[in-house]
């Protein structure tokens, strides 16, 4: 049993202790109950890497619905691919194939090269007889284990999805399996509020894969939240260069504009947001706060 919480000050200290005693259900409803941290600056990643580990925590003790209902809830202040990703392995477990077709697609926009994702996806489409466009999207990967990916294929071709998933998941996963595990620690690192230590670890990620849009606007966010305005603003401009559409690197971009003073350009680059993305969570009011709007005074003559 994992040691329970000593910091009294710890918002999330009753979550803690109800995941280190088994609880996951309880730690999910404390949480949601809590709710995510609010003001100007503040993170929510820690609350999300908490729902993240109760999340994992459930899903090793075979309660996916409330697996699947602690990720959804970290996703609703955060944006990241793997967590998308992981919802969507749970809705097509549980036979909701377009609810998995929504989370694998958001995560694949979010990271065009995230082979976990793509490889989830691809199934789907094969289990639903669209084997031309799973084999076409999966026989472009690079750097896999080509017998396995061979085999695979030549299962899916075959139309017999079950025996190749576990054969193409072999080929294809494994550097994201470590990914996930590197993330997991980078999300226990924030939320003890070790900066120093998740910084390292996105870090030493990123130059793996420097192509990543969703590892650059992890660790720009995170250097937002450490005070490295300047590094922060450069890896999330970064992020938007590898993919325009990446909303949550966009919103954190004009926060760090804000907090260097440049407030035209954090209000350009939140108005592009919204244009985008109507009603992105923390856009308005980003919006509200950079350019507020014009209230209309009382006429004094009448």
């Amino acid at each position: 049993m994992r040691p329970e919480p000593r910091d009294t000050h710890d918002p999330y200290a009753s979550a803690r202790r109800r995941l280190a005693d088994g609880d996951a259900a309880g730690a999910l409803s404390t949480l949601r109950t809590a709710g995510a941290p609010a003001g100007e600056g503040v993170s929510p990643a820690p609350w999300a890497g908490l729902l993240v580990e109760v999340a994992r925590a459930a899903e090793e003790g075979g309660d996916a619905a409330t697996a699947e209902d602690a990720l959804t809830l970290a996703l609703t202040r955060v944006d990241w691919a793997d967590l998308h990703c992981r919802v969507g392995v749970l809705r097509a477990r549980r036979g909701d194939a377009s609810g998995a077709r929504l989370a694998l697609d958001r995560a694949i926009a979010l990271n065009p090269r995230y082979r976990a994702a793509v490889l989830e996806r691809a199934l789907l489409d094969a289990r639903e007889g669209r084997i031309a466009e799973a084999v076409g999207a999966l026989r472009s990967f690079e750097g896999a284990d080509s017998t396995a990916l061979a085999a695979g294929l030549e299962r899916l071709r075959a139309q017999a999805v079950d025996d190749a998933a576990p054969l193409l998941r072999e080929a294809l996963q494994g550097g994201d399996v470590r990914l996930r595990d590197a993330l997991a620690t980078v999300e226990r690192h924030v939320a003890a509020g070790e900066g120093a230590a998740a910084l390292a670890v996105l870090r030493s990620l990123v130059r793996e894969r420097p192509e990543w849009p969703d590892l650059l606007a992890r660790l720009g966010a995170l250097e937002l939240r450490e005070g490295l305005v300047d590094d922060g603003i450069a890896t999330l401009s970064e992020a938007l260069e590898l993919n325009p559409d990446y909303h949550a690197a966009r919103l954190e971009l004009a926060l760090g504009l804000e907090a260097r003073g440049e407030r035209e350009v954090a209000l350009a680059q939140v108005q592009a947001l919204l244009a985008a993305a109507p009603g992105y969570p923390g856009g308005e009011a980003l919006l509200e706060r950079l350019a507020p709007r014009q209230r209309t005074m009382p006429d004094p003559t009448v």
